[in-house]
């Protein structure tokens, strides 16, 4: 574990939240770059432990969200 900005995370060489295909209603704290990229750099949510339930919790969304697209 490393910390990041005073929070305890998993170092991984990758990291991709499972909350960013939910777009505007991920929860996180994001922004839109000027392409029109969602950036999620200052984003901690997913990163601490507190918030495991909120993402678990959103899977069924993300589902649904993945079902639009088809």
């Amino acid at each position: 574990l490393t910390l990041v900005t005073g929070v305890q995370t998993c170092a991984l060489p990758i990291c991709y939240c499972p909350l960013y295909a939910l777009g505007p209603d991920c929860g996180g704290n994001f922004r839109y770059t000027d392409k029109g990229i969602k950036d999620c750099t200052h984003c901690l949510l997913p990163h601490r432990r507190a918030n495991y339930r909120y993402v678990t919790g959103k899977f069924q969304d993300i589902v649904r969200a993945m079902k639009q697209r088809e």
